[in-house]
């Protein structure tokens, strides 16, 4: 070839896939054995993606807004761009986000989710699957409302909040847990329900077993070690330990 480029190993390490160029065409070729080709010119292929049991195959082709996802050699919808490409843990289904032109000739986003749009808003990201793959997060922007962004879950909207940061699920599912800003004070919202508000939060840290959820937080001059709502120790500051962040689920 004339240039590889975007080489993928699949999770389990049986698979692979790049990104080839010959004589002005590009070609994914995926175990060795090529796909389609597409004028350089014209069409390009990136964002190459394997699902988590390498069964499945998708990447997005793009030229002058125009992007669409090739989902194992099934072409989808054209849309103006596509980000956040991402299969489930459980290999079943494929989201992503992508800005589209509604009624009104705005240009507002969506996620799909194998192949199904949801609800068009302003702006969309921090896209997650629960790690069970029965819940899909993302922060949404509405515009319209003064405090305008808000977390969706499955479709479903949840409180508006100034700011979101992004959601992260515990290891067993069943919490969804994620910083927002009401005003100039942070809080930590687990499962709807709101924690004390601080004037600074860090990133949140869901223990292995999913009983324990830790963060630092700030109030005045002072630092704390949050867990579980409760307060440690006042100090000066607090340090993240890289050595054992492995052990925990964090965002």
């Amino acid at each position: 070839y004339d240039k590889i480029q975007y080489i993928v190993i699949g999770p389990n390490r049986n698979q692979y896939a790049y990104v080839a160029t010959v004589n002005n065409n590009t070609v994914v070729v995926v175990n060795g054995i090529e796909r389609k080709h597409y004028k350089s010119d014209y069409w390009y292929p990136d964002y190459l993606r394997f699902s988590s049991n390498d069964k499945h195959f998708a990447y997005r082709t793009s030229t002058n807004n125009q992007q669409k996802i090739i989902y194992d050699g099934k072409e989808g919808k054209t849309y103006y761009s596509i980000f956040s490409v991402m299969f489930s843990p459980d290999s079943k289904q494929l989201a992503y986000r992508a800005s589209t032109t509604q009624k009104n000739n705005e240009l507002q986003e969506v996620v799909v989710v194998n192949g199904i749009e949801g609800k068009a808003y302003a702006n969309l990201f921090a896209l997650a699957y629960s790690p069970d793959s029965t819940q899909l997060a993302y922060v949404a922007e509405n515009s319209s409302k003064a405090s305008h962004y808000m977390m969706v879950v499955n479709g479903n909207e949840k409180k508006s909040y100034d700011e979101i940061k992004y959601p992260i699920f515990s290891p067993n599912s069943k919490q969804l847990a994620y910083r927002a800003r009401k005003g100039n004070k942070w809080i930590v919202v687990v499962n709807s329900k709101e924690s004390k508000a601080y004037e600074k939060i860090g990133k949140l840290f869901f223990s292995r077993d999913s009983k324990q959820l830790a963060y630092k937080a700030k109030i005045g001059n002072k630092y704390f070690m949050v867990i579980n709502n409760k307060e440690g120790k006042a100090y000066a500051k607090v340090s993240r330990s890289e050595e054992h962040t492995s052990e925990l689920q964090s965002h």
